[in-house]
């Protein structure tokens, strides 16, 4: 459990770090590609472990990670997208509300165990998660309806294809510790490759965007860290983790925001974070 908690908690970090690059004029994107390269360098280096590229090439997950690390800069882009043209709660909701596809095959590949807490605590989840991400502005998404159901799908698949790779790869006794640097790698190559495409912005490089992707460089290395370590536990189901993972994000970030930027959550808003909390009561319950 202290491994899916520190999972959360520099999840959550990661949210208020992107939020934080507004106030620091931070490029989103640079910031984005140059956390990939230091996430990668560390998880090279923390080990302390001779690295051998021919192992690396001829592992059996070489495939999962390089179509994994090219899904994390995908899921960027696609989540960009949905929130700057449909607004941040949709993309967020969307996002969110996809847990309850890695849960569903986690039922039917993976034979997790089910019950009525799990299932009634998945479904407090998702409603739960969409009560707290809710905003009052409503958000006409009838022309661009697209965008949020791919954001939902990707999302889903991609935290599904994580716990596939675990599952066939990466046992606590696997010998994997390169497997999360070269994954970083791979998102770190295929964004250094999209941004020769906009060198005049590479250029003008600030100190600011460096430091940012610096520091969410190593948050995001620790939280990726943690929930591998979260799903590789043997009383840990990915059934379990997942949600539990998703609504922690949401209560640790909602709070973070309040405290450092002030920002104000509707009554229902509140509710949600509520049922959050009810939901994850149900699910550990029912572990």
């Amino acid at each position: 459990m202290i491994y899916l908690l520190l999972s959360i908690l520099f999840a959550s970090f990661i949210f208020v770090i992107f939020r934080s690059f507004s106030n620091y004029s931070v490029n989103t994107f640079t910031a984005i590609v140059i956390n990939y390269t230091v996430a990668a360098i560390i998880g090279f280096i923390v080990p302390n472990e001779t690295i051998e590229v021919s192992k690396i090439v001829s592992a059996g997950w070489i495939s999962n990670a390089l179509i994994l690390g090219g899904s994390f800069i995908a899921s960027f882009y696609l989540m960009a997208i949905t929130a700057q043209r449909l607004g941040a709660s949709v993309a967020s909701v969307a996002n969110k509300m996809s847990v309850i596809i890695p849960v569903f095959f986690a039922f039917w590949l993976y034979n997790d165990s089910i019950n009525v807490y799990k299932i009634l605590g998945i479904i407090l989840a998702l409603i739960g998660l969409y009560w707290a991400t809710k905003k009052e502005k409503v958000v006409d998404v009838s022309r661009q309806w697209l965008l949020p159901v791919s954001l939902f799908i990707f999302s889903g698949l991609l935290d599904t294809y994580v716990k596939h790779t675990q599952h066939l790869h990466l046992t606590e006794d696997s010998n994997s510790t390169c497997f999360i640097p070269t994954l970083f790698t791979a998102a770190a190559a295929i964004g250094w490759i999209i941004s020769l495409f906009q060198l005049h912005k590479l250029r003008k490089i600030s100190w600011t965007t460096i430091i940012g992707g610096v520091v969410l460089g190593g948050v995001n290395y620790l939280s990726i860290i943690f929930i591998f370590k979260a799903l590789a536990h043997d009383n840990m189901e990915s059934s379990v983790v997942f949600p539990i993972n998703n609504m922690g994000v949401v209560l640790f970030t909602s709070l973070f925001s309040i405290a450092f930027f002030k920002e104000r959550l509707t009554m229902m808003n509140f509710v949600g974070l509520f049922v959050c909390l009810v939901a994850i009561a149900l699910i550990a319950w029912g572990i």
